[in-house]
C-alpha cells in the first residue's frame, strides 16, 4: 500500500509540472510604429505571478511638444526630464505648460 500511495503521488507530481501552461510571448510593432522602440523602454516577461509587461509611463518629448494640450497632464510628467530649453522657447504654447517649468524664465511672454 505505501509503495502505491509513493508512485501514486510521484505520478501526481510529474502530471503536474507537466501540465503547467506555457506561454510563448510574441510581439509585434505595428506597421508605423511613433517610437523607435528600444529593448530597455519595453520588454515582455514571465513571472511566478503571471506575465508581466513592462512599458513606458508616459509620452515622448517630441510627442508633448506637439500637443500642447497633452503637456500639462501626468503623461508628459517624464518628458519634463528630458525637454531642452530651445524646445520650449520655440513652442510659446508649451513654453507656459509643467512641461517646460523650469525653463519659464526664458519663455516669450503669452
Amino acid at each position: 500500500m505505501f509503495v502505491v500511495e509513493i508512485l501514486f503521488n510521484l505520478l501526481f507530481l510529474v502530471c503536474c509540472i507537466q501540465g503547467l501552461p506555457q506561454v510563448k510571448l510574441l510581439s509585434k510593432l505595428p506597421e508605423n510604429p511613433i517610437e523607435t522602440p528600444a529593448p530597455d523602454v519595453w520588454a515582455w516577461g514571465a513571472h511566478p505571478n503571471g506575465l508581466g509587461y513592462k512599458a513606458r509611463d508616459g509620452l515622448s518629448v517630441d510627442q508633448c511638444l506637439k500637443n500642447p494640450a497633452l503637456a500639462d497632464t501626468l503623461l508628459c510628467e517624464g518628458a519634463a526630464e528630458e525637454v531642452d530649453v530651445f524646445q520650449c522657447v520655440q513652442n510659446s504654447q508649451v513654453c507656459q505648460t509643467k512641461l517646460c517649468n523650469k525653463f519659464r524664465s526664458f519663455c516669450p511672454s503669452p
